[in-house]
């Protein structure tokens, strides 16, 4: 794997990653075969492809699913007050 001279390197993944986080550790080799320390857990993330973009609001299905599924319980919640205040 080819780094730079300011240590910049990249990889390229195979194949597509399933939604979730994953954790990544690194450990490398110099010329002569040392290895270097593990580096810090890093986390990566892959979401689900966004549905609906608002300037930097990204929406996928999850999250629109929240928004109607609390609009839902929020309207059903002011009938049954609404009832209750009638009665």
């Amino acid at each position: 794997m080819p780094i730079d001279v300011l240590g910049n390197w990249e990889i390229t993944i195979g194949e597509v990653l399933s939604v979730g986080t994953y954790s990544v550790h690194v450990i490398t080799r110099d010329a002569q075969g040392a290895k270097s320390f593990l580096t810090a857990l890093a986390s990566l993330r892959i979401k689900a492809k966004s549905i609906i973009e608002i300037v930097s609001l990204d929406l996928g299905w999850f999250e629109i699913f929240l928004i109607v599924l609390k609009s839902d319980f929020y309207q059903e919640m002011s009938k049954k007050l609404c009832s209750y205040l009638e009665s």
